[in-house]
């Protein structure tokens, strides 16, 4: 068909799946080929080859307590069949608890299929309604009016719009508590180095500077140590992100997430907090421009 990047057909249903004492009744994919998945993130040893093999996601092993190379147990009434586990993947389908097997595999539990998915990818240039009219011309030269055409990126959009909002939520917390803890050190660190400079910027003022060009040292002084750290903050945002992209994400049972963050927003990241870091150092430093040379020198 014209326009897809991808196909994939798969039967689904949803077994029991039993390991020693434990089971779970967890929805179970069974593909044509698991590697033409899109976005297939293995986690441990490999996908399913064998009708006697099964793949599992890692929140679904660990709910078991099984590891690769166990044996797990698979009934659906009153069929039942033993498969070889071999690897872990991960996927936030069914709160990450899923499992997969060949379609020969899971003729042993079923016995029969009435039904099939198949999952298009459309390429770049093409849309659903592209889709939507190939497959109903081959349904047509098929005789076959038993479908349904569904939509998926539009129910997955409203599928993770929760996710997407806690995400920015969580974004937006972050960058306040950014920006006060940035704003609450350097006052804290103009206020002591005023404190403690109080008479020598007396002597500066009486011999010539403004109260502006002390404004200006003072807001100086402090750059260097503001751009360092910035950029270790740069350095270890990738890390950091993944970290955080993983507890968000831990109820599905993600165990690997990519983060990355775009160089624009890096750099748009670090010239905000330089500047929030400057303005807070001028702010603080105002304080001298209230003073006069005679009172700066001999206050104690």
């Amino acid at each position: 068909m014209k326009g897809v990047r991808n196909s994939l057909m798969y039967v689904a249903f949803e077994p029991v799946i039993r390991f020693g004492d434990k089971e779970y009744s967890a929805y179970t994919f069974a593909d044509e080929d698991t590697n033409k998945r899109l976005n297939l993130m293995m986690l441990k040893g490999r996908v399913q080859k064998h009708d006697n093999e099964i793949l599992l996601t890692q929140a679904l092993a660990e709910e078991l307590g099984c590891d690769v190379g166990d044996v797990v147990t698979v009934s659906l009434g009153k069929r039942s069949a033993e498969y070889i586990v071999t690897g872990f993947d991960q996927r936030m389908e069914r709160m990450g608890r899923t499992a997969n097997l060949t379609i020969p595999g899971a003729m042993k539990v079923l016995g029969s299929v009435e039904k099939v998915t198949y999952i298009i990818t459309a390429e770049e240039g093409y849309g659903f309604s592209d889709m939507e009219d190939g497959v109903k011309a081959v349904c047509a030269a098929h005789d076959c009016n038993d479908y349904v055409i569904v939509n998926s990126e539009k129910y997955m959009k409203v599928t993770t719009g929760t996710v997407s909002v806690a995400m920015k939520a969580v974004c937006a917390v972050v960058s306040l508590i950014t920006i006060f803890i940035v704003a609450f050190t350097i006052a804290l660190i103009v206020r002591g180095k005023i404190t403690r400079e109080w008479r020598a910027m007396g002597i500066d003022k009486a011999l010539g500077m403004t109260s502006g060009q002390q404004v200006v040292q003072i807001m100086l002084s402090n750059l260097p140590a503001v751009i360092l750290g910035t950029l270790l903050g740069i350095v270890l945002a990738g890390p950091a992100g993944s970290a955080l992209c993983r507890v968000i994400f831990s109820l599905f049972g993600m165990k690997k997430v990519k983060f990355g963050a775009s160089v624009f927003f890096k750099l748009l990241s670090m010239v905000s907090i330089i500047l929030m870091a400057a303005a807070t150092a001028a702010l603080m430093g105002l304080r001298v421009r209230r003073c006069n040379p005679v009172e700066m020198i001999t206050e104690e």
